[in-house]
């Protein structure tokens, strides 16, 4: 095989290994990954062009030797571990996703060398010179084949639940043993050395498992940025997204995508979106919780009236990876709480007027996978599920006043809820903001009615305290 066959199988297993795996670690850090992934990988694309044109600029030996082609190659797993590295220190801080010219800057920072070394690398191998003609085809094949096997690989292993650092090592190993083998068979003493070196240095820590104290000085950093003073117990993955999960103080947390998931054991948010619901329907029976909700469940639960409490989170594998981990104190024993397996679509089109109260808590700033949880087509599928006199409850992050994203979201979901509900009250709750619909006008806006209505719950004031309730509704607001 020749060297330039095996460095362009290198390149390719580097190209789309090393950005699969970035862009996975975007979506597990930042809010608003889908427009990160759009922003990385056009930066990526264009810094990969602007290296293949420059390569064709330069002229002399340099542009075409197979030397520079595996210095190249041996610089793809700094670069790499950079860029890694950038993302780490990009994500926390809040779930707000950032304005544009910051993600296109940010991009720039972390996928354009990479994009820059792939094209010129690529470009190198593609040119010929005197002492071996290999066929451009061939080295296309060739690299197209690595990036096959890298991007495969990196989604198998990812999905396997094998960590960013671990994988990041394994693919360091393969790049130098490649270019290890080019070395070998086209003699180059210095370069052999080298790839010996690095490949000795990568296995020793490969034994050693530098990868765990890695991993979890990037968990650190993630969960002291969004929950500072708490401690963080460990992780779980889902095929949709990675968690954190620890405690803080009387309460268990749950990290996802630069923002806080869950927050389970918080008594009093959860009672004031209980006690919301309740006291416009005060004899609810059935409740239907999506999204952020176990705490909400447990205080629905505290009302002897309701039968039955289904709780749906928008990733399928959640709510059973949380219950694995979840510390025996906060789990919910009740008989009448559920968790449906089904998809919610399928739940809400299955149980026309079955639920009383319809609560959608989403956790942050609505992205692509989040969407469909507030469009008119599935707000009509809620409303169908509703029993007469039903209400449905939506929370979300920010409101139609507030600046970016979170205003767009507010205007958006307000306007839907409109066009779909006869009656929508809005009440603001500091960062969020919860939207109170039902299918005909019959909500109270009354802070005494509804405090007089919720007080008549056996246990009301275990739910929520009572005398707290006209606080919660804004008169002024809620139209």
């Amino acid at each position: 095989m020749r060297p330039r066959t095996i460095l362009a199988f290198c390149c390719g297993l580097f190209s789309l290994g090393g950005q699969t795996l970035l862009l996975a670690e975007c979506l597990a850090t930042v809010a608003g990954g889908e427009i990160w992934i759009s922003s990385l990988m056009g930066v990526w694309y264009l810094a990969a062009a602007i290296g293949s044109l420059g390569v064709r600029r330069i002229r002399g030996e340099a542009s075409r030797s197979i030397e520079t082609a595996e210095v190249l190659s041996l610089t793809s797993i700094p670069v790499l571990c950079a860029q890694y590295l950038g993302i780490v220190l990009l994500g926390g801080g809040d779930d707000s996703i950032l304005p544009m010219h910051q993600i296109l800057r940010w991009s720039v920072l972390i996928a354009g060398p990479g994009g820059l070394l792939s094209g010129s690398l690529l470009a190198i191998l593609c040119r010929r010179n005197d002492e071996e003609a290999s066929p451009i085809a061939g080295v296309c094949i060739s690299a197209a084949l690595g990036g096959i096997v890298g991007g495969t690989s990196t989604s198998f292993s990812l999905h396997q639940g094998l960590r960013m650092p671990a994988i990041l090592l394994w693919g360091a190993i393969v790049v130098c043993f490649a270019v290890t083998a080019a070395t070998r068979i086209r003699p180059n003493r210095k370069l052999r050395w080298v790839g010996a070196a690095c490949l000795a240095f990568l296995l020793m820590a490969l034994i050693l498992r530098v990868d765990i104290p890695a991993t979890q000085a990037a968990h650190d950093r993630h969960w002291s940025q969004l929950v500072p003073g708490a401690s963080v117990d460990g992780s779980f993955r889902t095929a949709q997204a990675e968690y954190l999960c620890g405690t803080d103080e009387d309460r268990w947390v749950v990290v996802r995508e630069g923002g806080v998931h869950d927050v389970v054991g918080d008594r009093t948010q959860a009672g004031k979106i209980a006690a919301m619901a309740l006291s416009q329907n005060f004899t609810a029976q059935r409740v239907l919780v999506i999204g952020q909700g176990l705490s909400v469940c447990e205080r629905f639960l505290k009302s002897p009236n309701v039968n039955a409490v289904d709780w749906f989170d928008p990733d399928p594998g959640y709510i059973q990876a949380l219950q694995t981990r979840l510390p025996q104190a906060f789990q919910i024993s009740d008989p009448r709480f559920h968790c449906p397996t089904d998809e919610i679509r399928t739940v809400l089109a299955d149980k026309p007027a079955t639920y009383d109260v319809v609560v959608v808590n989403l956790p942050r700033v609505v992205d692509g996978r989040l969407h469909e949880f507030s469009t008119v087509e599935f707000f009509e599928r809620i409303k169908r599920s509703l029993r007469p006199l039903g209400v449905v409850v939506v929370g979300i992050v920010g409101d139609r006043n507030a600046p970016g994203e979170p205003g767009h979201q507010g205007a958006w979901v307000e306007s839907t809820l409109d066009a779909v509900f006869a009656q929508t009250l809005v009440t603001p709750d500091g960062p969020r903001t919860f939207f109170i619909s039902a299918a005909e006008a019959y909500l109270q806006v009354s802070p005494i009615s509804l405090q007089t209505r919720f007080g008549l719950i056996e246990n009301a004031g275990e739910i929520y305290p009572v005398e707290s309730v006209e606080q919660v509704y804004r008169p002024d607001l809620s139209v």
